[in-house]
């Protein structure tokens, strides 16, 4: 719950910013705006799209386990 609470919208300008990319609007502006945008992206959503290696939704754990298996 300490966790939860700590959480603010402004963790999610970079979430918020790259849908607007997809819109077609420039990363640098879509950034720009983030901050004075309310938006309605959940914590739960920013991590579920963490997807690159790495990213909290692809920790490459089994990449991990097999490199330390070796």
């Amino acid at each position: 719950e300490v966790m939860k609470s700590a959480i603010s919208p402004e963790m999610m300008a970079t979430d918020y910013a790259l849908e607007q990319v997809k819109k077609g609007k420039n990363f640098r502006d879509a950034y720009g705006t983030a901050k004075v945008t309310e938006n309605n992206i959940s914590y739960q959503d920013s991590i579920r799209n963490r997807i690159s290696l790495g990213g909290a939704a692809n920790l490459g754990i089994k990449s991990l386990r097999k490199r330390l298996d070796n």
